[in-house]
């Protein structure tokens, strides 16, 4: 291989191939969800981890016979093998590698040699070019390399960056002013458009310079399935059973779909997708209408929310007259089988935990007013670390604690919010609730007080993930018990004394883990 080109591969050296993806996933879902409860996707992706590179690199790895190159150090493709979006080993990367030399005198002709390279080599359908922090510094004219080999039949696409970072700055502040303006209890769309996660660049890539142009067919949908991840999944084939029953087909699953089928995507009435932003972007260019259905104010939450969303679906399509008398006998006999867990839920009795100024109202929403449990306190404990992480400043504080507040008093519930768990631990009302709801945090154990984990993340865009999502929660409430022995909260609180506190470097990382898990 000419040095030109550096390529990273996974320590086995094997590659794995996009057409074996799925069976290799279920093969290790036992690993996956290990993943997932070591790194949890909420913190990586709060922390940036990765940034924007990654979004595009699970663009690029969700395609059939799609390479992925780095305009880059080869480093970037080192560091990118694991991504925060995929979670499992994309093998195979190329990168422009990039040295001090090409930063001063150009990297354009190094870059062009490259793509040409990689091209002979390997023959794919598609080569995303995605751009590292080094070469948007740089700022080269990069299209007229892409333009040049699209006209030699070289089947290149570039994706733009539009940000350095995972997200544009100032984006979460502005969200919570919105959200904080729409009424407690209210289902209204917030479409906020959210920037520099890469996965919004790639696909605006791909409706630019794959996509083409298409006479629309009737009843016909493109589902675009980034904010589902992990055994959420499930949810998907489900939602495309229902289109099915009343006439709708797919078109398109984006990105994840065949290159042949994405350039025919412009065909669907209707793109129902959780990122706004390349919608917005395809409809202009293509005239295709869109349905957000991951809105920021969670019009579609709970089970009334997944009825709505399929409302909404009818009605853009037109189809509202014939669908909503067979509807609503399906929504009935989903009910019928989770009768007996919701009458459990209204039965039962708890305090609420919530950890985050945008989610909390939903999260009362759903436990209060869906599940109907009857919630004797809420607790929102934000740290002063928290209100900064979560982009609270002083121009959205009143409005989004207000928002809580207002949502509390919807259902009559009192609301307590506390800088420190120790506020609320030393309640007597949490000292005799039943059961904290809505807390997976270790280290609230031991208070005497049994813990109940989040099931609101479980909840898509189906009627049985809202199944799914009610029976796990009472599995849950009736598994319960109270740890009082729970070693790892004697560590975290000093108790325990020996090898691990003796040498600097681990209590270095002591402290760290502490700052970072131990709230």
């Amino acid at each position: 291989m000419d040095a030109a080109v550096f390529i990273v591969q996974t320590v086995s050296g094997g590659c794995m191939r996009n057409d074996i993806e799925g069976e290799m996933m279920e093969k290790q879902k036992s690993v996956y969800n290990l993943l997932q409860s070591l790194y949890p996707w909420d913190l990586l992706h709060k922390l940036g981890v990765n940034g924007k590179v990654s979004g595009s690199i699970d663009v690029a790895a969700k395609i059939e016979n799609v390479v992925c190159f780095l305009h880059g150090p080869k480093g970037c493709a080192f560091s990118y093998r694991l991504t925060a979006h995929r979670r499992r080993p994309y093998p195979e990367l190329y990168a422009s590698d990039l040295e001090e030399k090409d930063v001063i005198f150009g990297s354009v002709k190094k870059l062009e040699t490259c793509l040409r390279q990689v091209w002979q080599e390997r023959s794919p359908g598609l080569i995303f070019l995605v751009h590292t922090p080094v070469s948007d510094i740089l700022n080269e004219d990069v299209e007229s390399v892409v333009r040049r080999l699209q006209r030699e039949g070289i089947p290149v696409i570039h994706v733009k960056s539009s940000h350095f970072s995972h997200r544009e700055q100032g984006y979460s502040t502005k969200r919570l002013k919105l959200l904080s303006q729409i009424p407690a209890g209210e289902r209204k769309p917030l479409e906020i458009s959210l920037k520099g996660c890469g996965m919004t660049e790639a696909m605006e890539g791909l409706v630019d310079q794959l996509m083409e142009p298409c006479e629309k067919e009737e009843k016909t949908i493109n589902l675009e399935i980034f904010g589902l991840k992990g055994e959420k999944y499930q949810a998907v084939p489900e939602f495309l059973d229902m289109m099915e029953r009343f006439g709708i087909q797919l078109n398109c699953i984006l990105p994840g779909d065949s290159l042949a089928n994405i350039r025919k995507a412009p065909a669907a009435s209707l793109n129902v997708v959780s990122r706004l932003n390349w919608a917005e972007h395809m409809k202009k260019r293509f005239g295709t209408e869109y349905l957000h259905f991951r809105s920021s104010a969670d019009q579609y939450l709970g089970w009334d929310g997944i009825c709505l969303l399929y409302r909404n679906i009818f009605d853009a399509l037109g189809m509202e007259t014939e669908a909503y008398d067979e509807l609503r006998r399906i929504e009935e006999a989903f009910q019928k089988e989770i009768y007996g867990e919701k009458e459990l839920l209204q039965q039962s009795s708890g305090v609420l935990l919530c950890r985050n100024i945008n989610s909390a109202p939903r999260e009362i929403q759903l436990y209060a007013g869906d599940f109907r449990i009857q919630l004797k306190k809420i607790y929102l404990l934000l740290s002063e670390q928290e209100e900064l992480e979560q982009e609270i400043t002083d121009e959205t504080r009143e409005g989004a604690y207000g928002k809580v507040k207002a949502t509390a008093e919807l259902y009559g519930i009192p609301l307590k919010i506390c800088k420190e768990k120790e506020e609320f631990i030393a309640d007597p009302i949490f000292q005799n609730a039943k059961m904290l709801l809505n807390a997976g945090d270790a280290f609230l154990e031991g208070y005497g007080v049994p813990l109940i984990e989040p099931v609101s993340q479980d909840i898509t865009i189906s009627y049985q993930s809202y199944n799914r999502a009610v029976r796990k929660l009472v599995d849950r409430i009736r598994e319960k018990k109270v740890k009082n022995q729970l070693w790892l909260r004697k560590i975290g609180n000093g108790e325990l004394s020996g090898e691990l506190y003796m040498d600097r470097d681990s209590a270095v990382s002591r402290k760290i883990w502490s700052e970072m898990w131990n709230r």
